[in-house]
């Protein structure tokens, strides 16, 4: 049974997770709203990803009997990174981003490597290794994929 830090410690971590993928899915949405045609869609395709992926932190919150936060605004970052991106291009502001994710976001990257690691996160399903996979599904080749990276 985990102790009552550890719940605390995993709520922490989930609601920072949480805004990660928030943040994610408008920076993606951001994106779109700079492309047109195919790219644009694949952008969308991604933001919507995202937003199942702060739909699962979502959840893992209601189950510990934690507050969800509300969703506001994208974090400053991700509103200059949008900027960014709108200004100079697509391809730099995406490499850019990924470059300048924050030490929570690599944290949890190691879980979607689907390499066992939950990085201390009891609980993880499955599913979350497969999450790749789910980007890789909107990129259908790999000139596509380098779009993001």
């Amino acid at each position: 049974m985990n102790s009552r830090s550890d719940v605390q410690s995993s709520v922490r971590r989930w609601r920072e997770l949480l805004a990660s993928e928030r943040d994610a899915a408008a920076l993606y949405s951001r994106l779109a709203e700079a492309e047109t045609g195919e790219r644009q869609q694949i952008f969308r395709d991604l933001a919507a990803i995202e937003l199942e992926h702060a739909a699962h932190w979502e959840s893992k919150l209601r189950s510990a009997g934690a507050e969800v936060p509300t969703a506001g605004g994208p974090s400053l970052r991700t509103r200059l990174l949008g900027a960014t991106a709108g200004r100079l291009s697509v391809v730099k502001g995406s490499r850019f981003q990924q470059r300048e994710l924050p030490r929570s976001a690599q944290a949890g990257s190691s879980t979607l490597l689907g390499n066992g690691s939950t990085n201390g996160d009891r609980g993880t399903p499955p599913r979350r290794a497969r999450w790749p996979a789910a980007h890789a599904s909107v990129l259908p080749t790999p000139e596509h994929r380098s779009v993001i990276s």
